[in-house]
């Protein structure tokens, strides 16, 4: 048995019923029960715009272009953050014509006293033997960090002599 509800008009999903094909509306209207019909819904006059859209790049963190970096040199630090979810995007450049096949840059999530690593992603970069290395390396993540966790680039190998390596990170909420 089936409980009234609410009398719907003719007239109320024209749009609707033209769709599905019900011409012409029934004369007395339709009635609203309290019966659940699984419906799936596959056509639609809703139109959703979708737009998609480049990270926005503005103050990047950086140290600049660091010539023959030593070992763990900081290439990029966001400083601390507040807690929260961010888009990060990294951008990284390393041209190398000593080490061929050595080169390895770090992103590392730090913790709040930026005494240790919560996670540590390394890229490894190498090209044949006795060729300048060149690196090119663009990544965007999305992360969790919490109060004053920061986000950095580091390179764990010493650049050659003649090289350069240059880091960017750009933070958005």
């Amino acid at each position: 048995m089936s409980t009234h509800l609410s009398s719907i008009s003719n007239t109320f999903f024209v749009n609707l019923l033209n769709r599905l094909g019900v011409r012409p509306p029934p004369p007395d209207g339709f009635d609203l029960i309290n019966v659940v019909q699984p419906v799936s819904l596959v056509d639609s006059d809703i139109v959703l715009s979708v737009s998609p859209s480049t990270f926005t790049l503005d103050l990047a963190f950086t140290a600049g272009a660091q010539a023959a970096p030593a070992i763990n040199t900081v290439l990029a630090d966001s400083g601390p953050l507040t807690a929260g979810v961010y888009n990060v995007f990294i951008m990284l450049g390393v041209l190398d014509p000593i080490n061929a096949a050595a080169p390895t840059v770090a992103v590392q999530r730090r913790n709040a006293a930026n005494a240790a690593n919560i996670w540590e992603q390394r890229f490894y970069c190498s090209s044949a033997a006795g060729a300048t290395t060149q690196v090119q390396l663009v990544q965007q993540i999305r992360m969790q960090v919490q109060e004053q966790e920061r986000v950095r680039l580091i390179n764990l190998t010493a650049g050659g002599a003649g090289s350069v390596y240059d880091a960017n990170i750009w933070v958005s909420v």
